[in-house]
């Protein structure tokens, strides 16, 4: 029904989606201290950087759709069949929303309950809103009276003036669990009024920044949810807007209040049915509508419980003190992206073990990290966390799976450890030991790793942690099975994924996957092909940056070699430094622990960069097919031996696993020539690099141009 006010931007006008940098930048907007409210122009931006992130990535559901997916047909049914005229006199009580004036308030039936509720044009936000608190009070005592209707377990409370606790968040309204502390953990719902004018079942462009915001702000704070609910009310309509990981949709619940006054039937039986959806939804636990398991106590324990013969889990809060289960109370902080992929960690135990969960969503097309482990620990390659339990707790969730993991915690990350020994007194020659014995077992990890059919694809310093003096390559969740064999079909009707089409999307995904800082040069520009010599490199800035915040500080970026640029600058930039032999360490902000370091750091760099007719570096770019040497003799330097026999069955091609036949393929996982590859690959010559603003000029000269930047997937 269209407004007689002037109809502002929707969701599909907006501008161009956001890569998954913008996507990180974007969360860290929120200020984390709130000692004052966020200033407009942040929230505007922040609002408008969600817009673009949403973008083209909406559906319409049915509420019985909706019912279904969340297998509640019956309890729906049950509910509707025993109390089918729990609002019919509430119905007729409801207020009418009008454009103009206000007639008169009707008589109402002296036999019936007596309602108040406010009237006032439709576009009077504050007058949508308390009546909306009245219905809600209304519908509780209605309920109330009926034995078999269902009562909310929850608590409604007014945010038009106050935040949500330490948040600068103001919905309308909040629907709470009965907790004693009410902040955004304790949210079950939030409940929005439109601020702009729109059609039914539209959201304008301002409106859906906010209620997009509130649904992020929900997914930041609880790591059970499986998707955020919002009752956006526009006039007389409400709808439920469900933000899943990997779409958001609007579900019409119809109308709450009149049109018009003095109802006719139809209209009441209208209003009566949207006001028996919403109460169905009032009530619905947590475990029933939101999270995968009850979670209205606060700081309580996850035990989890496999079904008998399969992955697939179950998760629900202990009954009885001292039940065991995984406690979730220490959270590791880690940005949460509004869409898509995400993980939550939490430093907890396991049978008085220190231990770290892990809940990630991902897509059902992109390979369960659960099965990676698998692979690996089949194979008997070391370095790698011990899985202590793992298991599927939900399967194509709107299209994406949640798996858990509880893994062995691993301790500190390497630049941690390093300045933790140097604090504690240990002198160079500890430290230097120390980094050896690191770079011995995560380059190791790698070979084997590669030799089972697996590439690592995001080695990066968060990834490299280190306890007790022992190295281990975490985060197995953007690796990539190198080619289908036995163990990759066992697997995936283990895990419950098509192994085909994993194989080929991640294959796909080879470019852009990892942390930019760490990628290996061919990787930044996008290269077709990736094997485990880019994993190497990976390691190798990994331990050059390690240093670099040893020696700098843990908070500083000394080094042209360690800033993060764009993909291409950045390419560019250690191309330029690394075919210098001996001073490459300064460019990377190492001159005090250069000495102590060169040993391990010259071997990397000379496997990596050197050959005996020299700089092999602009080769690497300039031929995409060119197959980088590897030399065993510089090798031994940082590897063990069994590593170094390993690597050398993988050159020769004699018993070199799945996946990597001979020569230079048994070097290189290439993608399928007839897979869409997500970019062109870009190549570095001796000429300047173009500006933006000459790029744009040249492209408008039609002139062709190579990526400016790329998208950081893991």
């Amino acid at each position: 029904m269209a407004t007689n006010e002037p109809q502002t931007a929707l969701l599909s006008d907006i501008v161009p989606p956001l890569t998954q940098e913008q996507l990180l930048r974007l969360v860290n907007l929120r200020p984390q201290l709130l000692d004052r409210p966020e200033p407009e122009a942040e929230l505007k931006k922040r609002w408008d950087g969600l817009v673009r992130a949403f973008e083209d990535h909406d559906a319409a559901m049915a509420l019985d759709d909706l019912v279904s997916a969340l297998n509640l047909d019956g309890e729906y049914d049950s509910y509707f069949e025993s109390c089918p005229d729990l609002f019919s006199e509430l119905a007729k009580a409801a207020p009418a929303l009008v454009f103009k004036t206000l007639p008169p308030q009707p008589a109402q039936d002296p036999d019936a309950p007596e309602y108040r509720f406010r009237r006032a044009r439709r576009s009077n936000e504050n007058v949508v809103v308390s009546n909306f608190f009245a219905l809600y009070r209304y519908m509780s005592a209605a309920a109330s009276t009926v034995y078999e209707a269902p009562k909310p377990p929850y608590l409604l409370q007014d945010h038009q003036s106050a935040p949500i606790r330490g948040t600068d968040h103001k919905p309308d309204g909040v629907l709470y669990y009965q907790r004693s502390i009410l902040d955004m953990a304790a949210v079950h719902l939030v409940v929005v009024v439109a601020k702009m004018p729109s059609m039914p079942m539209t959201i304008s462009h301002p409106d859906f920044g906010r209620v997009a915001d509130y649904a992020c702000a929900m997914w930041e704070a609880q790591p059970t949810r499986m998707f955020a609910p919002v009752i956006f009310l526009h006039g007389e309509y409400a709808s439920l807007v469900l933000f899943t990981r990997g779409k958001w949709y609007t579900v019409a619940l119809g109308r709450l209040l009149h049109q018009q006054q003095g109802p006719t039937g139809s209209h009441i039986n209208m209003v009566r049915a949207a006001m028996m959806d919403l109460w169905f939804l009032f009530t619905l636990t947590p475990d029933k509508f939101g999270h995968f398991c009850d979670i209205r106590r606060a700081a309580t324990p996850i035990r989890f419980t496999h079904t008998a013969g399969t992955v697939m889990a179950t998760a629900r809060v202990p009954k009885r003190a001292g039940e065991p289960g995984v406690d979730m109370e220490n959270r590791i902080p880690r940005p949460v992206l509004p869409r898509s992929r995400c993980t939550y960690l939490h430093k907890t135990s396991y049978n008085g073990k220190p231990a770290v969960l892990k809940l990630a969503w991902t897509q059902m097309n992109r390979l369960p990290e659960s099965a990676v482990y698998d692979i690996l620990v089949a194979k008997g390659v070391a370095g790698i966390p011990e899985v202590y339990d793992s298991g599927l707790l939900k399967t194509d969730f709107f299209g994406l799976r949640l798996e858990y993991l509880v893994l062995e915690d691993c301790g500190d990350r390497l630049d941690v450890c390093l300045d933790k020994l140097a604090t504690s007194g240990a002198d160079n020659k500890a430290l230097a030991e120390q980094l050896s014995s690191v770079v011995e077992v995560v380059a190791g990890c790698v070979v084997a790793a590669n030799a089972a059919g697996v590439l690592h694809r995001d080695v990066s310093l968060g990834n490299v942690a280190v306890s007790n003096g022992q190295a281990r390559l975490l985060d197995w969740g953007g690796g990539k099975v190198v080619e289908s064999s036995d163990i990759v079909e066992e697997m995936a009707e283990r895990w419950m994924f098509d192994a085909q089409e994993v194989m080929e999307v991640e294959a796909d995904y080879d470019p852009i996957t990892g942390t930019v800082r760490y990628m290996g040069i061919r990787m930044l520009l996008a290269a077709k092909t990736r094997g485990y010599l880019d994993d190497i490199e990976s390691l190798f800035y990994v331990v050059l940056h390690a240093i670099s915040l040893l020696e700098n500080g843990l908070d500083t970026c000394v080094g042209e070699g360690n800033q993060l640029l764009d993909c291409s600058d950045l390419a560019r930039v250690r191309l330029d430094i690394l075919r210098l032999e001996s001073n490459y360490h300064e460019h990377f902000g190492i001159s005090k622990y250069r000495d102590s370091f060169c040993s391990t750091l010259d071997a990397m760099h000379k496997f990596l960069f050197w050959s005996p007719a020299g700089y092999t570096g602009y080769q690497l770019v300039h031929n995409m097919e060119y197959d980088r040497p590897v030399d065993m003799e510089v090798a031994a330097k940082f590897m063990n031996e069994g590593s170094l026999e390993m690597l050398g069955r993988i050159i020769s091609g004699s018993d070199a696993g799945p996946g990597e036949p001979t020569g230079q393929a048994a070097r290189l996982a290439r993608t399928s020539d007839n897979a869409p590859q997500p970019r062109a690959t870009k190549r570095i010559t001796s000429e300047p690099m173009m500006t933006r603003a000459a790029a744009k000029k040249a492209k408008a000269a039609g002139k062709k141009t190579g990526p400016a930047n790329k998208e950081n997937d893991a």
